[in-house]
């Protein structure tokens, strides 16, 4: 009977390491002939990726060391140095693998053995899951994947070159956490234009109650303050927005730079669970040509 009893536990522990073991990431077959990354950086996250490197083929994990924090519903970059084509893949449900919708973030179509270089925007869904989780880029032949046969990020074949995966943490979400996700105008005129702010529930309780402030700054003049105003019966439930239009309007003058800075406070009248995504700045913001141009010859003649 002893011996029955250690036999199941040895059965159970071998079933677990099986489990485990169908968990891990696939690892693409690679050849130098199709190409190699020499730099991946992110923006837009509390920390970010900064790889610089050469260009070879071979598969290279970097989780351990390289990684971008961001947090739901907010947006970062991803800029990528390569040769040949890129793709990239994030599992966002960490489940394992890259096969679930919306895990191909996307990938470029070319053969040129000259160094590219390609920007991806991503927006943290709101279904995502929490904490560290993966993201997946290589080179490639193109082909393949445009026809379907590389649908997984595990590559096709050995039309793969160089293979780097690097590691998104997502914090966990908290009760009463709201920020900043956009600041309008994005482009301006000079003259008259309304000053708004983008406001996110990015925690687990419904937000009903918010404090916005922000200013408009003239590089080398003056402030203009916006608010703290508060606001109140919002209603919003997880990962919902709402707009707010700031008095009065603010006059951007040709020629001048800005820093522009707005921030939230105080959700649901507590502190904020989580400040690092409060914030949304630009700096050196200028207004787009206006005025009177004339294309081609002052004359009129063609």
């Amino acid at each position: 009977m002893k011996n029955i009893y250690s036999l199941a536990i040895l059965l159970v522990g071998v079933l677990f390491v099986s489990s485990d073991a169908l968990a891990q990431y696939c690892t693409p077959r690679t050849n130098s002939t199709w190409g190699g990354i020499s730099r991946v950086t992110t923006t837009g996250g509390t920390t970010n990726i900064s790889r610089f490197s050469s260009a070879s083929s071979g598969v290279r994990n970097y989780t351990t060391s390289d990684s971008i924090s961001i947090g739901y519903g907010q947006t970062f970059k991803i800029q990528v140095s390569f040769t040949r084509a890129v793709a990239c893949f994030i599992d966002w449900n960490d489940d394992g693998d890259f096969a679930d919708a919306g895990e191909k973030i996307g990938n470029t179509s070319s053969t040129s053995t000259s160094t590219q270089n390609q920007t991806y925007t991503v927006t943290v869904p709101s279904s995502a899951a929490s904490g560290q989780l993966r993201m997946r880029l290589y080179t490639l032949y193109y082909y393949y994947m445009g026809i379907g046969r590389d649908p997984r990020g595990c590559g096709y074949n050995s039309y793969q070159g160089e293979v780097e995966d690097y590691r998104l943490f997502i914090p966990k979400p908290v009760a009463n956490d709201a920020g900043i996700t956009a600041v309008f105008p994005e482009a301006a005129c000079a003259g008259s234009n309304p000053i708004k702010a983008k406001f996110t529930n990015s925690g687990t309780a419904t937000l009903d109650t918010v404090t916005i402030s922000g200013y408009v700054k003239l590089v080398g003049g003056a402030t203009t303050t916006y608010g703290p105003t508060k606001l109140s019966g919002l209603g919003l439930a997880r990962m919902q927005d709402s707009v707010y239009t700031f008095a009065p309007n603010y006059t951007f003058a040709a020629g001048s730079t800005y820093d522009i800075k707005f921030w939230t406070s105080s959700p649901n009248g507590v502190p904020d669970s989580s400040a690092t995504n409060d914030t949304l700045e630009r700096k050196g913001f200028g207004t787009s040509l206006g005025g009177t141009y004339t294309i081609g010859r002052s004359t009129g003649k063609t």
